[in-house]
């Protein structure tokens, strides 16, 4: 993994002046990513990353401001920048969670009960649900009814110009089935996405009839979802069961047996 591929769980260790070092040069992590993005982390940089980075969440929730009912909101806007990067929400829910509940003396004793409580919940609402219903429900202001038929007909105009709804799998479904199908790819996450569409046999078809190559199809996927390119391959990459891809980054293979019972209720 690059520097630049790096998605740190919160973005607050750029806060902060640690320093690393790359081939016994000294540098804070910041000159790091702003000067060697093209660098291949080691075991050891990525292990100090992410101790870097929850030094830095239990170092700002030190802070006065603080209270049980402050801290949730200001942790869910850090979960929802992570996912929207790229991440994987279980990934954070379970590194967050463990932090805490192991190393309870970082924390701010009023604080422990409500962390905890709150992501217990919502890694119970991730494991059940396929929509992120609780986002929805917390942040009625940045996704209203409109803006999200907005997102869904639009992705469902671009899928329409390459095949998607002469699929075999897709022709099979009813009309109002088709639209949930696409509301399904449109709403959840990128490993949640890319999965269904590679269970649905989209991927296979767009490398036979659209793209010469794979980098032209990652740059097509990515615009759709409005997501990193990176992110795009590396999900693609893992459902193939030799790949070398990173799989605590890349989760889409951890997708398929979610994404094939959901197709299954839509029949």
């Amino acid at each position: 993994m690059k520097v630049y591929e790096y998605i740190p769980l919160y973005g607050l260790l750029f806060n902060f002046e640690y320093q690393t070092g790359i081939d016994g040069e000294k540098m804070t992590v910041n000159e790091m990513f702003d000067n060697y993005p093209d660098f291949e982390l080691t075991d050891f940089h990525i292990d100090q990353l992410y101790y870097f980075d929850l030094a830095s969440l239990q170092k700002v929730l030190e802070g006065n401001y603080f209270t049980p009912e402050t801290v949730v909101s200001y942790l869910r806007e850090l979960f929802d920048n992570y996912r929207q990067s790229g991440g994987n929400p279980f990934d954070w829910l379970q590194g967050t969670f463990e932090s805490i509940n192991l190393n309870p003396q970082n924390y701010k004793a009023e604080l422990r009960a409500t962390l905890e409580k709150t992501l217990l919940e919502w890694i119970e609402i991730f494991n059940k649900l396929p929509i992120d219903y609780l986002y929805y429900n917390t942040n009625p202001e940045a996704l209203p009814p409109q803006q999200t038929e907005t997102k869904t007909d639009k992705l469902k105009a671009e899928l329409g110009k390459y095949g998607f709804f002469e699929l075999q799998k897709v022709k099979q479904l009813s009309e109002p089935n088709k639209q949930s199908l696409v509301e399904l790819i449109s709403t959840n996450d990128l490993p949640y996405s890319i999965a269904m569409v590679e269970y649905l046999g989209f991927i296979k078809h767009l490398k036979a009839e659209h793209f010469t190559t794979d980098y032209k199809l990652f740059k097509a996927v990515a615009n759709w979802f409005e997501v990193d390119e990176r992110a795009v391959k590396g999900n693609i990459y893992v459902l193939n069961e030799f790949s070398k891809e990173n799989r605590t980054r890349y989760t889409a293979d951890q997708q398929k047996q979610i994404v094939q019972k959901n197709y299954e209720a839509l029949k």
